[in-house]
């Protein structure tokens, strides 16, 4: 079974079984879902969740709870610009510059939160190393360049957490 009969299958069954939840349908999108709050809570259970210090999360309603949990538990977070419109597709937001954590992680008004936005990229080489760069729009004291940064880690399987971040 490819991607995307998996995906249409999964999307049916939400639907079908009414564990589906707005915005409907849930076709084409990650979907929210009944359960999304106490996914969250099982997450932040999890070692890796305990280690790392940075959430990359997407601005879709059944990560807002992971959104909110990052920043309640002083990790920094970057999220995605809903539907990666603009070429500053990233915001990072950092629990000691967030005023409002319900407001930082909503999809419309996390622009107006986020203090730093990145353009980042990812690649993956044939030498079993990956690599996420991040250009942060932030202007320095002295310059109003943007400054970058990059960050190396070994591939690891999909279960395990990202080592460096």
């Amino acid at each position: 079974m490819d991607k995307q009969k998996l995906r249409e299958r999964v999307w049916d069954d939400l639907e079908e079984s009414g564990e589906a939840r707005f915005p409907f349908p849930p076709h084409g999108r990650i979907p929210n879902f009944a359960g999304a709050k106490e996914a969250a809570d099982r997450l932040t259970d999890l070692d890796a969740w305990q280690d790392t210090a940075v959430v990359k999360a997407n601005p879709d309603a059944p990560q807002l709870p992971v959104r909110r949990a990052a920043l309640r538990a002083g990790k920094t977070l970057y999220m995605a610009v809903p539907r990666l419109r603009e070429a500053d597709c990233f915001l990072r937001l950092a629990p000691d510059e967030v005023e409002d954590i319900d407001d930082a992680t909503s999809p419309t008004r996390a622009p107006a939160s986020g203090k730093a936005k990145a353009t980042a990229t990812w690649s993956s080489r044939s030498s079993g190393r990956s690599t996420w760069s991040t250009t942060r729009r932030r202007p320095s004291r002295r310059s109003t360049s943007a400054r970058s940064s990059t960050k190396t880690c070994r591939r690891r399987p999909r279960t395990s957490r990202w080592a460096g971040w």
